[in-house]
């Protein structure tokens, strides 16, 4: 836990959100998902992060839920004052329709 030790003695305060990523992978034929949700579990205890959170960068799976998180976790005052925004606002852009494959 090199990291989290290192980033707890600079600052304390920091949150730490935990997310896995490439979730689009799991739904392709034979891709098993690397860590079990109960080693994700224990290892977001053991470092004190939030979450886990599975996101796909491709699909935009999980993104919304992740930022509100984020921005919840600013507005409810649990977030330094220095960079504590008194408001956020976040407005969803129009995607085009792409469709994915696990090929891709």
């Amino acid at each position: 836990m090199f990291w989290s030790d290192q980033l707890r003695q600079h600052e304390p305060t920091c949150r730490v959100f935990l997310v896995a990523t490439k979730t689009d992978l799991l739904e392709c034929d034979g891709v098993v998902e690397e860590v079990p949700e109960q080693d994700a579990l224990a290892y977001k205890q053991k470092i004190g992060a939030r979450g886990p959170y599975r996101i796909s960068s491709k699909t935009g799976d999980g993104i919304t839920g992740l930022f509100d998180s984020i921005a919840l976790h600013c507005l409810t005052g649990t977030c330094p004052s220095s960079v504590r925004p008194s408001s956020i606002s976040i407005h969803e852009q129009e995607k085009e329709a792409e469709c994915f494959s696990c090929n891709d």
